[in-house]
């Protein structure tokens, strides 16, 4: 067949066949299993066509041309023809159990094949001694190393005909030779057409519409990317176990250091590197960079965070710390964009960019002192034009506007990426910013941090509190001393901020 190998899954070369005769003609003794008794009694047989959903309208050309020349002997199982509200993963199985031939519509290598390999692999483990499995692949096309094993069938003239008269004109099922004394054998079943081949015209036309119908595989694309990015590829956390993604509770959590990646040369740039390592880790691709002595490492935390609830397939907020790459000095941020995983929980992929960060805050280049007063006078403002100005003394108009709209939920979560950009900057530890006033403000500063702690306590708890009008109240007495701390700690820090930096 234009030079392919021909090795089937589940038993040794020799033929489209892929019996372990190495044919179709003679069987071993003995008796057979009942999925061949069952094909005998009703002299037919199935062909379970897997394709993509791309690839539908193929697969039913492909399957209305082989039953046409069937003789009512064949008929093939599309999965998008099962009727709707039918279980869809039982009749899969169903079928793949019950068919002798299964037909892998091979076309596009640039799309994912995750779910035609699962269903090869239950048919594989299911597989008896005559039945078929075989890749059906355009002219122009090639085999992944995923499916190379696979029966390879080239639609091309010259292996369409091969496919075809071993489908139609060789028996359907070999003998079975007598076990012994008293046993009669069973005779080959018939083949299904044995005379397509007598019109060459109308064979020749077969051959061509089986061709035209697996079409021509999607040219290849140039991938340009315009973000630095990252695949991750996670190692599954527990050791001897088989992989079953994605990660349930209970479950260990990933290593990001442990992690399989792929990049380029641009994105290995930014942490130090020469060029892209090839098989490598995440550790190969950043360990230089975290190595540095003035490396910043709360990105990587909050990002192995963000992994392994990506890959619960959970909920997680955006990363809000961010590094210095070390070839531009500009400043980013990881972001997952997207978790891929294999239909039959064997594999994960995590992809990765990285968005660079044009409001950076507080440069290094200034002293520790001014980085952290201008980040606490950041977080300041920020809370008294995204709270204060947004909420105090104006909830019961916006519940009035919107009677239906969860004030309370609104509130916190504000609060919350507020304070996640806060701990993401790693500037704003309570020892660290009283130690920057001068000693005789330093009280001050105190009694101010640890009543704003207690008032976001109070405004977080708010929501739990079932009357509304109790709940409304509480609010807004705690916005209204809040705004006063926010007025009278806005006061301090910008004056200190002038003195500092004058």
């Amino acid at each position: 067949m234009s030079g392919e190998t021909v090795v089937p899954i589940g038993g040794p070369a020799g033929g489209l066949a892929g019996s372990p005769a190495g044919g179709l003609a003679g069987g071993a003794a003995g008796p057979e299993p009942d999925k061949y008794a069952r094909i005998r009694r009703d002299n037919a047989i199935k062909i379970f066509i897997s394709h993509k959903q791309e690839e539908g309208e193929a697969a039913r050309k492909i399957k209305g041309l082989l039953e046409y020349f069937g003789n009512d002997r064949l008929s093939c199982f599309v999965s998008e023809l099962i009727a709707p509200g039918k279980p869809y993963p039982e009749k899969i199985e169903e079928e793949l159990r019950e068919s002798l031939w299964f037909l892998f519509l091979y076309t596009d290598p640039q799309l994912s094949w995750d779910w035609c390999l699962y269903e090869a692999g239950m048919f594989r483990g299911w597989m008896e001694a005559h039945d078929r499995l075989t890749c059906l692949y355009h002219r122009s096309g090639h085999l992944p190393d995923a499916i190379s094993r696979f029966q390879a069938v080239k639609a091309d003239p010259e292996g369409i005909e091969i496919f075809l008269r071993d489908l139609y004109t060789k028996p359907a099922l070999p003998a079975v030779e007598p076990s012994g004394e008293g046993d009669p054998g069973i005779p080959a079943m018939d083949p299904i057409n044995p005379k397509i081949a007598d019109s060459k015209e109308d064979f020749d036309r077969l051959i061509e519409r089986l061709c035209d119908a697996v079409g021509s595989p999607a040219p290849e694309k140039e991938k340009l990317y315009h973000k630095k990015y990252v695949f991750l590829t996670p190692k599954w956390p527990v050791d001897g176990e088989p992989p079953s993604w994605p990660l349930k509770d209970g479950d260990a959590r990933i290593d990001l250091a442990a992690c399989a990646v792929e990049t380029d040369d641009k994105t290995a740039a930014m942490f130090g590197l020469p060029a892209a390592p090839r098989d490598a880790t995440w550790e190969d691709l950043v360990g230089h960079y975290i190595r540095q002595a003035d490396s910043d490492r709360r990105w990587l935390s909050e990002l192995e965070d963000t992994l392994n609830l990506a890959c619960r397939r959970l909920a997680f907020q955006p990363v809000f710390a961010n590094f210095r790459a070390l070839e531009s000095g500009k400043i980013f941020r990881p972001m997952i964009y997207r978790t891929d995983f294999a239909l039959d929980g064997s594999t994960c992929e995590c992809r990765l960019v990285f968005i660079e960060s044009l409001s950076r805050g507080a440069s290094r280049e200034q002293p520790e002192d001014l980085r952290v007063l201008l980040t606490s006078l950041r977080m300041a403002i920020r809370l008294r034009w995204e709270v204060i100005e947004r909420f105090h003394n104006k909830i019961e108009t916006l519940h009035a506007d919107n009677p239906n709209a969860a004030i309370g939920a609104e509130l916190k979560e504000r609060l919350e990426v507020i304070q996640r950009e806060s701990d993401s900057l790693g500037l704003l530890d309570r020892d660290k910013l009283i130690s920057v006033f001068p000693e005789h403000e330093r009280q001050k500063v105190e009694e101010l941090y640890d009543q704003w702690e207690d008032l976001g306590e109070t405004l977080f708890d708010a929501e739990r509190i079932v009357d509304q009008e109790h709940r409304y109240s509480d609010m807004e007495f705690a916005l209204g001393r809040l705004a006063e701390l926010n007025e009278e700690y806005l006061k301090m820090a910008t004056q200190l901020f002038s003195e500092k930096s004058s």
